[in-house]
């Protein structure tokens, strides 16, 4: 009596590794595609908040190698008032205004966005709009991105 399973079973453990490699490669390669976005994303809003006036830190080293942008503010105090007054506008930074890019670009926004956003950060910041008046268009803004696409 002859005994194929074995050869059946190592055939279908095969297929499986593949399988399972070959997703593991779409996802390491969306993952690395993703990053590499996240990091533009963060050059074109440093530069563009550069344009608008803002000070940022890392100027001479090309503003960030990563996710986040850092705002210079010249005191804890004033960083709290520009987080709270983005916060007004539905922006979120935290006390040392550092601003991110992960969330947006999981969002699937592009540089074009974030030039966009710079702007809006701008209004608050160095033109003094009222917040609520930015917080509409952040919302619309935000309106054309519902889905996390990266995850």
């Amino acid at each position: 009596m002859k005994r194929s399973w074995p050869i059946a079973v190592v055939i279908s453990l095969a297929v499986i590794v593949l399988a399972i490699s070959g997703i593991l490669a779409f996802h390491w390669q969306s993952a690395h595609s993703a990053a590499q976005q996240v990091v533009r994303n963060s050059k074109t809003l440093a530069e563009a908040l550069d344009q608008h006036g803002v000070k940022l830190l890392g100027k001479e080293a090309g503003f960030t190698q990563s996710h986040q942008v850092i705002v210079d503010v010249p005191s804890e105090d004033e960083g709290f008032r520009l987080a709270r007054r983005l916060e007004k506008a539905n922006m979120i930074v935290d006390i040392a205004v550092r601003i991110g890019t992960s969330e947006e670009t999981r969002r699937g926004m592009r540089e074009g966005e974030m030039e966009q956003i710079a702007e809006l950060i701008a209004r608050v910041w160095i033109r003094n709009e009222d917040p609520a008046r930015i917080k509409k268009e952040v919302l619309r803004l935000r309106r054309d991105f519902p889905s996390i696409h990266f995850a």
